[in-house]
């Protein structure tokens, strides 16, 4: 309880809200009780590299990229990069992403989601 945790993932399925969580961090790992700094960017493109073909733009899909960064006492500047392809079947989401600690490469991954946060009350 006296702890941040921050909300990662380690399964291949994401229901979580896609701009403010982690796709590849474990779930605890780097939980502190110090300071800490987490940032989370998604930007949603209208015309990106599949988009750019209008058959495909008219399906209703879009491309996204995301960056997320965590600087805390034991991630040592944890950063993902990624890219999904958003409403596919227009409820699905994939998503390419690639983690690295102090600049150096992690890991990679996939992940399936549904276009649309799951929040359970």
């Amino acid at each position: 309880m006296d702890y941040q945790h921050f909300m990662g993932n380690r399964t291949p399925f994401v229901t979580t809200d896609p701009v403010g969580s982690f796709r590849l961090l474990d779930y605890y790992l780097y939980s502190t009780r110090d300071q800490y700094v987490s940032a989370n960017a998604h930007y949603h493109f209208r015309k990106f590299l599949v988009t750019q073909i209008p058959l495909v733009r008219l399906t209703g899909i879009q491309e996204n990229i995301f960056i997320n960064y965590l600087y805390a006492p034991t991630s040592q500047n944890y950063t993902e990069v990624g890219y999904s392809l958003d409403g596919l079947l227009r409820i699905f989401r994939l998503e390419v992403a690639t983690a690295f600690q102090n600049g150096t490469y992690l890991s990679y991954g996939f992940r399936i989601g549904i276009s649309t946060a799951i929040t359970i009350d």
